[in-house]
């Protein structure tokens, strides 16, 4: 008996053994569409090759194009961490697309050609020597933690010229002398190994000192965005109370560095349950993208947990900016359980181009689902238009 490809991509059994996973994909049904997450799995070289080629049919835009909720589904609590990393890849240059890849690329890319490539193996080489003795004066070592993990930035660290001392002792001393420790991150010769040290100090000390911690954060220096260290905090936020978070953010100078901190304590907030403190920091966002991002985050997780509340909540709130993104994160979770309902509501959001995407979007993933209820409904919509409805409802490849 033959039996279906499953779209269970981040099962047990997949991640076990990716290559049967994906090697019976690439014999059965290399253009698979993969159902249960929406996407397309391709997996045949030559088909690779040629979609790297046509970047005018196909983006590296990912993070930035993809508005739908993490998959698999993540813990609430977690939402604050996944929005962070979201934005933080959205900056690589191998998320763009051209011309701004190629301009970046261009200043990079001689420090990375083969023959720039090949005078950095000594270096490497005594990296992983120094790790290796490390390893092997210790008696032990687990390969992930103490090996594979650490290696890139300590690469990174040696190209910088960060002793090896200093990257070693880090976080014994973010555990025993957290002062210490921090002054020692602000000396990392380069802003990337700078933050990044910063980051693991302030996470190590919040574990056992969220005031320190926050004091920390004070203290980060110009020259070191602040705005990417807040989910260095997610686990202060998370754990504080409303006037424990007035008081943080209060102390905070930059708006910005706010607007994200309020963000993060509101997803948290949310995650564990509690709404209404959510919408208190909610209203404390400033106008702009961040508060328009947080109206459709605030939605969509609150409607996970009660779709009712949150329906009541979003009838309440004024035409504009706010409500059309709090409709954009309602609908598309509502969308699996209640299609109609979550298209109506799509349909109604005032800004153009917000409606029509949210609207495709929807209806895409309902055809998906259950395409002899959601054609006559893509048929009769007055919202999409004529070469959308032709390329929602044709079979195959869009």
């Amino acid at each position: 008996m033959v039996t279906a490809i499953s779209d269970e991509m981040f099962s047990g059994e997949a991640i076990a053994d990716p290559y049967s996973y994906y090697g019976r994909i690439r014999d059965e049904d290399p253009v698979h569409w993969n159902e249960k997450y929406e996407l397309w799995v391709i997996t045949r070289h030559d088909d690779l090759v040629w979609m790297t080629r046509h970047h005018e049919l196909f983006s590296s835009e990912f993070w930035s194009r993809d508005k739908r909720s993490p998959y698999p589904a993540i813990d609430e609590s977690d939402l604050g961490l996944y929005q962070f990393m979201r934005e933080f890849f959205m900056k690589w240059f191998i998320q763009q697309d051209r011309p701004v890849h190629t301009d970046q690329r261009k200043v990079v890319h001689k420090w990375f050609n083969p023959a720039s490539m090949e005078t950095w193996r000594p270096m490497v080489q005594k990296v992983v020597k120094d790790m290796l003795d490390e390893a092997d004066q210790n008696g032990r070592m687990d390969v992930m933690k103490d090996f594979a993990t650490p290696l890139p930035l300590f690469v990174i660290a040696q190209m910088m010229g960060m002793p090896f001392e200093d990257r070693k002792f880090i976080r014994s001393m973010a555990e025993t002398d957290p002062e210490r420790a921090f002054n020692l991150a602000l000396r990392a010769p380069d802003s990337l190994s700078r933050q990044h040290e910063l980051d693991r100090v302030i996470r190590i000390v919040a574990e056992s000192d969220p005031e320190k911690a926050f004091e920390f954060f004070q203290r980060i220096p110009e020259g070191v965005n602040a705005e990417n260290l807040v989910s260095s905090m997610s686990l202060t936020l998370s754990s504080a109370s409303l006037e424990q978070i007035h008081g943080y953010v209060g102390r905070v100078g930059d708006p910005k560095v706010r607007n994200r901190m309020l963000q993060s304590a509101m997803q948290s907030k949310v995650g564990l349950n509690a709404p209404e403190e959510a919408e208190q920091l909610l209203v404390r966002i400033s106008k702009g993208k961040v508060r328009n991002d947080s109206f459709r985050i605030f939605a969509g997780s609150w409607s996970r947990k009660d779709p009712d509340a949150a329906l009541e909540w979003l009838v309440q709130l004024p035409a504009g900016d706010e409500r059309d993104f709090a409709i954009t994160g309602f609908a598309r979770t509502v969308v699996r359980s209640d299609p109609e309902s979550a298209l109506a509501w799509a349909a109604s959001i005032d800004k153009e181009y917000i409606r029509n995407q949210t609207v495709r979007d929807l209806s895409h993933q309902w055809m998906n689902s259950d395409r002899a209820a959601a054609a006559p409904w893509i048929l009769a919509s007055d919202v999409l238009t004529p070469e959308q409805k032709h390329k929602l409802l044709a079979p195959g490849l869009e």
